[in-house]
């Protein structure tokens, strides 16, 4: 099971209207502020944090943008503009294989989407719909024309941009992976969180559908280039990429051909965050009955600087689980035991599988890392 597309959150459902409390309190009425947590959540689980206003909740422009955030399963664009830097343009190809297409930009901003064929994207024609929140800017398309496509955005605060597509054609694996496994069962296996800053690494990539061959980029969270490392193919399906970690964030993006000569462009979910503390799940597979309570335990190593941490888990219905200690200082070179209080639903099925990944954001420096336990589902 992959956990990268954890979440997708209109995160403001809770969290804006306590942040609007919180500021009208203090006097200030202005735009409600996004809770950094739900941020750094939407960041590590590749979800969309939306700053959607209490008063906009129940309309139907709100309900749009949250089902299409869980409809739409191929990411083309992931941008995260974390300072005001002016207005700027995005393009982003769309191959033959989308069947449909959602843009959507969080943060108040002026918005335009435009096709191959130069012209603004505007709600009317049958198959395309436009839904504009305060601070929420939404398009869905039906059946878009391939080729080259781009959004304007000109905005007044810090803003998420995200194309994602209706498509077979998917970004299956992204990840990091060392060697492992018991004698006789050696090979590469996945790592568990964000990889080690400055240390060699290697990128194991495979797609829904085999391609003859791929271009990798590591892209920063505000689009920008960083690396592209050389690729390798293995068995026709999975490529491998070898490269010394970049100490800042990144997203990888794939990028190949299809058959009529489209640009394929599908990018990781989520995004990665190399760091100097670490997070590992004590056991690799827990058992539990559905409905009972389990406390669920994880090592936490700091490599790095003294720092003071917080750390949140989530199940993978979306649900908050709690973290003791959730708020903690740790020195340099020193490990810490993290306990996460799981009540599993009494609903789950048994005989299933699922995940519970614990993120801890360093409060210093915002970066984060996690580790997800994997728990098996008992028959009674």
């Amino acid at each position: 099971m992959t956990t990268a597309r954890l979440i997708s959150l209109g995160c403001v459902l809770g969290a804006c209207s306590l942040a609007q409390q919180g500021d009208q309190q203090r006097g200030n009425t202005g735009p409600i502020r996004m809770d950094p947590t739900y941020r750094s959540i939407a960041a590590a689980t590749g979800g969309h944090a939306m700053p959607i206003e209490p008063a906009e909740l129940g309309t139907p422009g709100a309900a749009t943008l949250l089902v299409a955030l869980g409809t739409y399963d191929a990411k083309i664009l992931a941008i995260d503009q974390a300072t005001v830097s002016g207005p700027r343009s995005y393009e982003f190809p769309v191959d033959g294989s989308v069947r449909g297409l959602s843009v959507i930009v969080s943060g108040a901003a002026k918005v335009a989407l435009k096709g191959p064929d130069g012209f603004d994207v505007v709600a009317g024609p049958a198959g395309i719909e436009v839904v504009r929140l305060n601070r929420v800017t939404g398009y869905m398309i039906d059946t878009p024309k391939p080729g080259l496509w781009s959004v304007y955005v000109d905005a007044s605060e810090p803003y998420l941009l995200t194309a994602e597509a209706k498509s077979a054609m998917d970004l299956l694996n992204a990840r990091f992976v060392e060697p492992g496994g018991r004698p006789g069962h050696e090979g590469l296996f996945p790592i568990q969180g964000n990889p080690a800053a400055g240390e060699p690494g290697v990128l194991e990539i495979s797609m829904m559908n085999p391609l003859p061959q791929i271009a990798v980029s590591l892209r920063k969270p505000n689009g920008e280039m960083l690396l592209e490392p050389a690729v390798s193919q293995q068995d026709g399906e999975e490529f491998w990429a070898n490269f010394t970690v970049p100490s800042e964030p990144f997203r990888v993006y794939v990028r190949a051909e299809d058959a009529k000569g489209n640009t394929i462009q599908r990018a990781q979910s989520a995004t990665v965050s190399p760091q100097r503390f670490f997070v590992k799940a004590a056991e690799p597979m827990l058992s539990v009955w559905p409905g009972d309570a389990v406390a669920v335990r994880f090592r936490f190593e700091n490599k790095g600087e003294a720092s003071s941490f917080v750390a949140y888990a989530v199940l993978d219905d979306g649900s908050l689980a709690p973290v003791e200690p959730k708020n903690f200082d740790v020195g340099a070179g020193r490990t810490v035991q993290l306990t996460v209080n799981l009540k599993l639903p009494f609903d789950a099925r048994p005989g299933s599988q699922r995940e519970l990944m614990l993120t801890v954001t360093n409060n210093r420096s915002g970066g984060y890392n996690s580790a997800t336990q994997q728990i098996e589902v008992r028959a009674r």
